[in-house]
Protein backbone atom coordinates (compact mmCIF):
# COMPACT_ATOMS: atom_id res chain seq x y z
CA UNK A 1 0.00 0.00 0.00
CA UNK A 2 1.37 3.41 -0.97
CA UNK A 3 1.69 5.87 1.91
CA UNK A 4 0.32 9.31 1.10
CA UNK A 5 2.12 12.52 2.01
CA UNK A 6 1.45 13.57 5.59
CA UNK A 7 0.11 16.97 4.64
CA UNK A 8 -3.35 15.47 4.83
CA UNK A 9 -5.15 18.78 5.21
CA UNK A 10 -3.98 20.20 1.93
CA UNK A 11 -4.15 16.87 0.14
CA UNK A 12 -7.69 16.15 1.27
CA UNK A 13 -8.76 19.69 0.44
CA UNK A 14 -7.46 19.42 -3.07
CA UNK A 15 -9.24 16.11 -3.62
CA UNK A 16 -12.44 18.09 -3.26
CA UNK A 17 -11.68 21.67 -4.11
CA UNK A 18 -8.94 21.67 -6.73
CA UNK A 19 -9.17 18.83 -9.20
CA UNK A 20 -5.90 17.14 -10.06
CA UNK A 21 -6.56 17.45 -13.78
CA UNK A 22 -3.68 19.85 -14.20
CA UNK A 23 -0.47 17.92 -14.43
CA UNK A 24 -2.03 14.61 -13.44
CA UNK A 25 -0.32 12.75 -16.31
CA UNK A 26 3.46 13.38 -16.13
CA UNK A 27 5.37 12.93 -19.36
CA UNK A 28 7.57 9.85 -19.75
CA UNK A 29 11.15 10.62 -20.76
CA UNK A 30 13.42 8.74 -23.13
CA UNK A 31 16.06 7.80 -20.57
CA UNK A 32 17.81 4.61 -19.51
CA UNK A 33 14.93 4.27 -17.05
CA UNK A 34 11.79 4.17 -19.19
CA UNK A 35 9.57 4.77 -16.14
CA UNK A 36 11.10 8.19 -15.36
CA UNK A 37 8.55 11.01 -15.65
CA UNK A 38 8.87 14.79 -15.84
CA UNK A 39 6.47 17.20 -14.17
CA UNK A 40 6.31 20.39 -12.16
CA UNK A 41 4.91 23.89 -12.20
CA UNK A 42 5.68 27.57 -12.80
CA UNK A 43 4.24 30.05 -10.27
CA UNK A 44 3.93 33.80 -10.88
CA UNK A 45 2.18 36.49 -8.86
CA UNK A 46 1.54 40.17 -8.30
CA UNK A 47 1.19 41.74 -4.86
CA UNK A 48 0.11 45.06 -3.39
CA UNK A 49 0.43 46.13 0.25
CA UNK A 50 -1.66 49.31 0.39
CA UNK A 51 -0.20 52.21 2.33
CA UNK A 52 2.01 50.20 4.65
CA UNK A 53 5.49 50.65 3.25
CA UNK A 54 7.67 47.60 2.74
CA UNK A 55 10.28 47.88 5.50
CA UNK A 56 8.58 45.39 7.86
CA UNK A 57 5.92 43.32 6.16
CA UNK A 58 4.61 40.21 7.97
CA UNK A 59 7.45 37.68 7.93
CA UNK A 60 5.56 34.52 6.97
CA UNK A 61 7.42 32.16 4.62
CA UNK A 62 7.72 33.00 0.92
CA UNK A 63 6.20 36.47 1.34
CA UNK A 64 7.51 39.81 2.51
CA UNK A 65 8.77 42.94 0.81
CA UNK A 66 10.29 41.00 -2.08
CA UNK A 67 6.81 40.10 -3.37
CA UNK A 68 4.96 43.30 -2.53
CA UNK A 69 4.01 46.21 -4.79
CA UNK A 70 4.98 44.56 -8.07
CA UNK A 71 5.04 41.51 -10.31
CA UNK A 72 6.92 38.35 -9.33
CA UNK A 73 8.29 35.07 -10.46
CA UNK A 74 7.71 33.02 -7.34
CA UNK A 75 9.41 29.84 -8.41
CA UNK A 76 9.74 26.89 -10.75
CA UNK A 77 9.48 23.32 -9.47
CA UNK A 78 10.91 20.64 -11.78
CA UNK A 79 10.16 17.03 -10.80
CA UNK A 80 11.87 13.89 -12.09
CA UNK A 81 10.41 10.69 -10.67
CA UNK A 82 10.27 6.93 -10.98
CA UNK A 83 7.44 5.94 -8.60
CA UNK A 84 7.29 2.53 -7.02
CA UNK A 85 5.69 -0.17 -9.15
CA UNK A 86 3.75 -3.29 -8.14
CA UNK A 87 6.74 -5.63 -7.88
CA UNK A 88 7.59 -7.30 -4.58
CA UNK A 89 10.91 -5.47 -4.11
CA UNK A 90 10.09 -2.17 -5.79
CA UNK A 91 12.50 0.74 -6.03
CA UNK A 92 12.16 4.31 -7.22
CA UNK A 93 13.38 7.84 -6.78
CA UNK A 94 12.21 11.44 -6.84
CA UNK A 95 14.02 14.72 -7.46
CA UNK A 96 12.39 18.15 -6.99
CA UNK A 97 14.54 21.04 -8.22
CA UNK A 98 13.59 24.62 -7.32
CA UNK A 99 14.43 27.75 -9.29
CA UNK A 100 13.74 31.40 -8.49
CA UNK A 101 13.20 33.49 -5.32
CA UNK A 102 11.30 30.73 -3.49
CA UNK A 103 14.36 28.50 -3.93
CA UNK A 104 16.44 31.06 -2.04
CA UNK A 105 13.82 31.31 0.70
CA UNK A 106 13.65 27.51 0.94
CA UNK A 107 17.32 27.59 1.95
CA UNK A 108 18.40 23.97 1.45
CA UNK A 109 21.68 24.78 -0.34
CA UNK A 110 24.43 22.58 1.11
CA UNK A 111 26.92 25.48 0.89
CA UNK A 112 24.80 27.48 3.32
CA UNK A 113 24.73 30.29 0.74
CA UNK A 114 21.19 30.89 -0.44
CA UNK A 115 20.49 31.36 -4.14
CA UNK A 116 17.90 30.93 -6.88
CA UNK A 117 18.62 27.21 -7.29
CA UNK A 118 17.85 24.64 -4.58
CA UNK A 119 16.96 21.00 -4.05
CA UNK A 120 13.59 20.47 -2.41
CA UNK A 121 13.67 16.67 -2.48
CA UNK A 122 16.13 14.07 -3.78
CA UNK A 123 15.62 10.59 -2.38
CA UNK A 124 15.74 6.90 -3.23
CA UNK A 125 12.62 4.95 -2.19
CA UNK A 126 12.53 1.23 -1.49
CA UNK A 127 9.63 -1.09 -0.76
CA UNK A 128 10.35 -3.89 1.70
CA UNK A 129 7.67 -6.61 1.44
CA UNK A 130 6.81 -6.81 5.13
CA UNK A 131 3.05 -7.44 5.60
CA UNK A 132 1.41 -4.34 4.04
CA UNK A 133 4.74 -3.04 2.78
CA UNK A 134 7.39 -0.92 4.48
CA UNK A 135 8.40 2.19 2.51
CA UNK A 136 11.92 3.53 3.05
CA UNK A 137 13.24 6.87 1.84
CA UNK A 138 16.94 7.77 1.88
CA UNK A 139 18.15 11.26 1.03
CA UNK A 140 16.40 14.64 1.16
CA UNK A 141 12.64 14.64 1.71
CA UNK A 142 9.80 16.99 2.75
CA UNK A 143 9.07 17.42 6.45
CA UNK A 144 6.68 14.94 8.00
CA UNK A 145 4.30 17.38 9.68
CA UNK A 146 2.07 20.27 8.72
CA UNK A 147 -1.25 21.20 7.12
CA UNK A 148 0.17 23.28 4.27
CA UNK A 149 2.86 22.43 1.73
CA UNK A 150 5.70 24.22 0.00
CA UNK A 151 4.02 23.15 -3.26
CA UNK A 152 1.68 26.04 -3.95
CA UNK A 153 -0.47 23.91 -6.27
CA UNK A 154 -1.72 21.70 -3.42
CA UNK A 155 -2.51 24.55 -1.02
CA UNK A 156 -5.80 26.40 -0.97
CA UNK A 157 -4.05 29.74 -0.40
CA UNK A 158 -1.21 31.58 -2.11
CA UNK A 159 0.34 32.92 1.11
CA UNK A 160 1.54 30.53 3.80
CA UNK A 161 0.27 30.41 7.37
CA UNK A 162 2.26 31.33 10.48
CA UNK A 163 2.06 27.66 11.44
CA UNK A 164 3.78 26.67 8.20
CA UNK A 165 6.36 29.38 8.82
CA UNK A 166 7.55 27.87 12.11
CA UNK A 167 7.60 24.28 10.84
CA UNK A 168 10.71 22.53 9.52
CA UNK A 169 10.81 22.49 5.72
CA UNK A 170 13.01 19.55 4.69
CA UNK A 171 15.32 16.91 6.14
CA UNK A 172 18.37 14.92 5.08
CA UNK A 173 18.15 11.41 6.48
CA UNK A 174 16.05 8.24 6.43
CA UNK A 175 12.27 7.89 6.73
CA UNK A 176 10.24 4.71 7.18
CA UNK A 177 6.49 4.71 6.44
CA UNK A 178 4.02 1.91 7.12
CA UNK A 179 0.26 1.49 6.72
CA UNK A 180 -1.15 -0.77 9.42
CA UNK A 181 -4.54 -0.90 7.68
CA UNK A 182 -6.85 1.41 5.73
CA UNK A 183 -7.25 3.69 8.75
CA UNK A 184 -3.85 3.96 10.45
CA UNK A 185 -0.38 4.72 9.10
CA UNK A 186 2.82 6.09 10.62
CA UNK A 187 6.19 7.62 9.75
CA UNK A 188 9.39 7.24 11.74
CA UNK A 189 12.78 8.63 10.79
CA UNK A 190 16.10 10.17 11.67
CA UNK A 191 17.83 13.17 10.07
CA UNK A 192 20.99 15.21 10.43
CA UNK A 193 19.32 18.37 11.75
CA UNK A 194 15.94 20.08 11.90
CA UNK A 195 17.06 21.59 8.59
CA UNK A 196 16.84 22.82 5.99
CA UNK A 197 20.52 22.87 4.89
CA UNK A 198 21.39 19.61 3.12
CA UNK A 199 24.15 17.50 4.74
CA UNK A 200 24.54 19.98 7.60
CA UNK A 201 25.70 18.59 10.95
CA UNK A 202 24.74 19.71 14.42
CA UNK A 203 27.05 22.07 16.31
CA UNK A 204 26.82 23.92 19.60
CA UNK A 205 26.83 27.29 17.85
CA UNK A 206 26.16 28.24 14.19
CA UNK A 207 29.24 27.29 12.17
CA UNK A 208 30.92 25.66 15.16
CA UNK A 209 32.42 22.23 15.73
CA UNK A 210 30.27 19.19 14.94
CA UNK A 211 28.51 17.14 17.58
CA UNK A 212 28.81 13.66 16.14
CA UNK A 213 26.14 12.06 18.31
CA UNK A 214 23.47 14.72 17.66
CA UNK A 215 20.64 13.68 15.33
CA UNK A 216 17.05 14.74 14.69
CA UNK A 217 14.10 12.45 15.40
CA UNK A 218 10.96 12.39 13.22
CA UNK A 219 7.60 10.77 13.92
CA UNK A 220 4.06 11.12 12.58
CA UNK A 221 0.75 9.27 12.93
CA UNK A 222 -2.16 9.46 10.48
CA UNK A 223 -5.76 8.33 10.73
CA UNK A 224 -8.54 8.14 8.12
CA UNK A 225 -12.01 7.40 9.42
CA UNK A 226 -13.66 4.19 8.12
CA UNK A 227 -16.91 4.10 6.16
CA UNK A 228 -18.68 2.84 9.28
CA UNK A 229 -18.31 6.31 10.81
CA UNK A 230 -21.08 7.44 8.43
CA UNK A 231 -21.34 11.22 8.91
CA UNK A 232 -17.62 11.48 9.71
CA UNK A 233 -16.29 8.87 7.28
CA UNK A 234 -14.50 11.66 5.37
CA UNK A 235 -12.53 12.70 8.46
CA UNK A 236 -8.71 12.58 8.32
CA UNK A 237 -6.41 13.38 11.26
CA UNK A 238 -2.65 13.66 11.56
CA UNK A 239 -0.09 14.45 14.24
CA UNK A 240 3.67 14.79 14.13
CA UNK A 241 6.83 15.53 16.09
CA UNK A 242 10.34 16.66 15.12
CA UNK A 243 13.16 17.25 17.59
CA UNK A 244 16.80 18.02 16.97
CA UNK A 245 19.38 20.73 16.45
CA UNK A 246 18.49 23.86 14.48
CA UNK A 247 21.79 25.18 13.16
CA UNK A 248 20.24 28.36 11.82
CA UNK A 249 19.48 29.52 15.37
CA UNK A 250 22.10 27.50 17.23
CA UNK A 251 19.48 25.81 19.40
CA UNK A 252 17.74 22.53 20.10
CA UNK A 253 14.26 22.76 18.61
CA UNK A 254 11.18 20.62 19.18
CA UNK A 255 8.19 20.96 16.84
CA UNK A 256 4.72 19.49 17.32
CA UNK A 257 1.77 19.40 14.95
CA UNK A 258 -1.86 18.23 15.03
CA UNK A 259 -4.39 18.80 12.29
CA UNK A 260 -7.18 17.36 10.24
CA UNK A 261 -9.81 17.80 7.55
CA UNK A 262 -13.46 16.84 7.23
CA UNK A 263 -15.49 16.75 4.04
CA UNK A 264 -18.84 17.82 5.45
CA UNK A 265 -22.26 16.52 4.34
CA UNK A 266 -22.91 19.99 2.90
CA UNK A 267 -22.31 20.07 -0.83
CA UNK A 268 -18.63 20.58 -1.69
CA UNK A 269 -17.74 22.09 1.69
CA UNK A 270 -14.55 21.06 3.50
CA UNK A 271 -13.30 22.30 6.87
CA UNK A 272 -9.97 21.78 8.60
CA UNK A 273 -7.82 22.79 11.53
CA UNK A 274 -4.13 22.90 12.39
CA UNK A 275 -2.04 23.49 15.49
CA UNK A 276 1.73 24.06 15.31
CA UNK A 277 4.24 24.50 18.12
CA UNK A 278 7.97 25.19 18.00
CA UNK A 279 10.04 25.33 21.19
CA UNK A 280 13.71 26.29 21.59
CA UNK A 281 15.32 24.25 24.35
CA UNK A 282 18.95 25.34 24.47
CA UNK A 283 20.51 28.60 23.37
CA UNK A 284 24.23 29.31 23.75
CA UNK A 285 24.18 31.98 21.02
CA UNK A 286 22.94 35.57 21.45
CA UNK A 287 20.52 37.29 21.16
CA UNK A 288 17.91 34.66 22.00
CA UNK A 289 17.54 33.07 25.40
CA UNK A 290 15.80 29.86 26.36
CA UNK A 291 13.27 28.60 26.76
CA UNK A 292 11.43 30.24 23.86
CA UNK A 293 8.33 29.17 21.97
CA UNK A 294 6.05 30.01 19.07
CA UNK A 295 2.69 28.42 18.32
CA UNK A 296 -0.16 28.93 15.87
CA UNK A 297 -3.75 27.70 15.64
CA UNK A 298 -5.64 27.89 12.35
CA UNK A 299 -9.05 27.03 10.96
CA UNK A 300 -9.78 26.38 7.27
CA UNK A 301 -12.86 26.22 5.07
CA UNK A 302 -13.16 25.53 1.33
CA UNK A 303 -16.27 25.68 -0.82
CA UNK A 304 -16.33 24.49 -4.45
CA UNK A 305 -19.46 26.35 -5.57
CA UNK A 306 -18.87 25.74 -9.29
CA UNK A 307 -16.69 23.32 -11.30
CA UNK A 308 -14.34 26.19 -12.15
CA UNK A 309 -14.75 28.37 -9.04
CA UNK A 310 -13.89 27.87 -5.36
CA UNK A 311 -13.71 30.05 -2.27
CA UNK A 312 -11.22 29.38 0.53
CA UNK A 313 -10.88 30.94 3.97
CA UNK A 314 -8.27 30.74 6.73
CA UNK A 315 -8.27 32.31 10.19
CA UNK A 316 -5.20 32.02 12.42
CA UNK A 317 -3.98 33.12 15.83
CA UNK A 318 -0.24 32.94 16.57
CA UNK A 319 1.58 33.63 19.83
CA UNK A 320 5.23 33.56 20.81
CA UNK A 321 7.43 34.29 23.79
CA UNK A 322 8.91 37.76 23.90
CA UNK A 323 12.47 36.48 23.59
CA UNK A 324 11.86 34.92 20.14
CA UNK A 325 12.33 38.20 18.28
CA UNK A 326 12.01 38.44 14.50
CA UNK A 327 11.34 41.53 12.32
CA UNK A 328 7.84 41.65 10.89
CA UNK A 329 6.30 39.59 13.70
CA UNK A 330 4.46 40.24 16.94
CA UNK A 331 4.07 38.38 20.23
CA UNK A 332 0.39 37.88 19.36
CA UNK A 333 -0.91 38.01 15.81
CA UNK A 334 -4.33 37.47 14.25
CA UNK A 335 -4.44 36.67 10.55
CA UNK A 336 -7.36 36.24 8.13
CA UNK A 337 -7.09 35.17 4.50
CA UNK A 338 -9.76 34.91 1.78
CA UNK A 339 -8.95 33.37 -1.61
CA UNK A 340 -11.09 33.21 -4.75
CA UNK A 341 -9.95 30.50 -7.15
CA UNK A 342 -10.77 30.22 -10.83
CA UNK A 343 -9.71 27.40 -13.17
CA UNK A 344 -10.85 28.22 -16.71
CA UNK A 345 -7.89 26.41 -18.31
CA UNK A 346 -7.08 22.74 -17.84
CA UNK A 347 -3.55 23.12 -16.45
CA UNK A 348 -3.74 26.66 -15.07
CA UNK A 349 -4.62 27.70 -11.52
CA UNK A 350 -5.56 31.35 -10.91
CA UNK A 351 -6.18 32.91 -7.49
CA UNK A 352 -7.12 36.31 -6.12
CA UNK A 353 -6.24 36.60 -2.43
CA UNK A 354 -6.76 39.15 0.33
CA UNK A 355 -4.82 38.80 3.58
CA UNK A 356 -5.00 40.79 6.81
CA UNK A 357 -2.46 40.47 9.63
CA UNK A 358 -3.00 42.37 12.88
CA UNK A 359 -0.74 42.60 15.93
CA UNK A 360 -3.09 42.15 18.88
CA UNK A 361 -0.46 42.75 21.56
CA UNK A 362 -0.56 46.55 21.18
CA UNK A 363 2.67 46.80 19.17
CA UNK A 364 3.22 48.20 15.66
CA UNK A 365 5.56 45.68 14.01
CA UNK A 366 4.48 46.14 10.39
CA UNK A 367 5.07 48.69 7.65
CA UNK A 368 7.32 51.69 7.67
CA UNK A 369 9.23 53.45 4.92
CA UNK A 370 12.64 52.36 3.82
CA UNK A 371 15.19 51.34 2.99
CA UNK A 372 16.80 54.80 3.45
CA UNK A 373 16.88 56.01 6.13
CA UNK A 374 16.86 52.50 7.57
CA UNK A 375 13.97 52.16 10.06
CA UNK A 376 14.50 50.32 13.31
CA UNK A 377 10.90 49.20 13.77
CA UNK A 378 7.53 49.07 12.06
CA UNK A 379 4.91 51.80 12.36
CA UNK A 380 1.59 49.96 11.86
CA UNK A 381 -0.53 47.51 13.80
CA UNK A 382 -2.19 46.15 10.64
CA UNK A 383 -0.81 44.83 7.38
CA UNK A 384 -2.89 44.13 4.27
CA UNK A 385 -2.04 42.26 1.09
CA UNK A 386 -3.94 41.92 -2.16
CA UNK A 387 -2.31 39.29 -4.38
CA UNK A 388 -2.97 37.58 -7.67
CA UNK A 389 -1.41 34.19 -8.39
CA UNK A 390 -1.11 32.37 -11.71
CA UNK A 391 0.29 28.81 -11.80
CA UNK A 392 0.84 26.46 -14.74
CA UNK A 393 1.28 22.76 -13.96
CA UNK A 394 3.00 20.51 -16.49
Amino acid sequence: MQINAPVIGAAAAWCLVVSAGAGEHPVNLLTADSATTLGGYVSTSAGWSPGAGTAFLPAYKYGGAGKSDGFNLDGVNLTLEHPLDETRFAAGYRVDLLFGPDAAAFGSQSTGIRGDLAIRQAYVELLVPVENGLHLKFGVFDRTLGYESFDTTVDAHFTRSWGHTIEPSTHTGMLASYAFDHEWSADLGVADTVGPVINQRASLVPGGARVESARTGLAALHFSAPESWELFHNLALSSGWVSGFQNGLGVDQSSWYAGGTWVTPLTNLLVGFAYDYAGLNRQPAAPLTTPAYWNATAGYASWQFDPAWALHGRAEYATRSGNWVAPGTADRTFSATATLEWKPWHQVLTRLEFRWDRAVDGTTPFGGAGPVPLPIAGTRQNAFLLAANLVYRF
